[in-house]
This record gives structure tokens, sequence and C-alpha cells, in this order.
């Protein structure tokens, strides 16, 4: 009767180990996705924010640039009547 009770605790452990070792490992492949989604968000909000300062940045340029043509323009406007009153 004592070895049945012993052979019924090692077959106890046994499966406490198993479940154990495989609830382990599920849980600790829960985690490792849950950190890769986590990841995947912060990369893409990260790209998105960066491109809309980038875009922040070319439209802010851009109406500088065309700021700069602007009075490149009438300059140049400016020096042609110049030059007739002159003539």
């Amino acid at each position: 009767m004592q070895k049945l009770k012993q052979s019924m605790d090692e077959m106890g452990n046994k499966i406490h180990n198993l479940v154990e070792a495989k609830l382990t490992g599920e849980v600790k492949r829960n985690v490792e996705q849950q950190v890769v989604e986590f990841k995947d968000i912060v990369k893409q909000l990260l790209e998105e924010e960066m491109q809309t300062k980038v875009d922040d940045t070319v439209k802010r340029f851009t109406g500088n640039i065309q700021e700069v043509k602007k009075s490149i323009q009438e300059t140049k406007e400016q020096a042609d009547e110049h030059g007739d009153k002159e003539s």
C-alpha cells in the first residue's frame, strides 16, 4: 500500500511539473507576443509622428522659398523700373 501511495505521489508530482512547465511556456510566449505587438505599435506611432514633423518642416521651407522667390521677383521688377527711368 505504501508503494502505491509513493507511486501516486510521484505521478502527481510529474503531472504537476509537466502542467507547470506547459503553463510557464505558454505565459512566456504570450508575454513575448505582447512585447512584440507593443514594439510594433510604438514603432508605428513614432513613424507617424516623424512623418508629421517632416511634412510640417517641408511646408515651412516651401513657404519660405515662395517668399524668397517673390522677394527676388519684386526686386527684379524694381530694378527694371529703375533702369527704365534712367534710360
